[in-house]
């Protein structure tokens, strides 16, 4: 059995809903985001890059990979606006595999996802979680 190297190089990922419920939201994950690239993970060089992608219903993004922290927090700010939405539920679990497929994605690696709804598609969740540790959080 292969070991899991905990000090390797890894990438960042962040799954991020922009539907227009998530306007507050997207401010605090910004606000978030930030605070987490100062920290001394990135700096000990432990993330490689961030990958970053937005979702909502009925689509999703293509995932943008950066490597610096000032890029994927710009990106966090200007280029996730959300709109629309109040039909839940998003596209949580084609957002998920379309971030483990992406090419700059190191495997192992851990992504956070943002949102306020359920996955639209709930049975893909067993499917992905032979490739996933799946931690749910939900914040007041």
């Amino acid at each position: 059995m292969e070991q899991l190297d905990l000090w390797a190089s890894a990438s960042l990922g962040l799954l991020i809903d922009n539907t227009g419920s998530m306007a507050d939201d997207i401010d605090q994950v910004a606000r978030i985001t930030e605070s987490f690239l100062k920290t001394e993970l990135y700096y000990n060089d432990i993330i490689y890059n961030f990958v970053i992608m937005s979702f909502g219903d009925p689509d999703y993004q293509e995932p943008t990979a950066y490597w610096e922290p000032t890029q994927a927090v710009n990106h966090v700010n200007n280029k996730i606006v959300a709109s629309m939405g109040g039909d839940c539920p998003e596209m949580t679990c084609q957002a998920i595999e379309q971030i483990l497929s992406y090419s700059d994605m190191f495997s192992n690696s851990p992504i956070f996802v943002f949102t306020d709804a359920p996955a639209r598609t709930v049975l893909r969740i067993s499917s992905l979680s032979w490739r996933i540790g799946l931690w749910t959080s939900h914040t007041p």
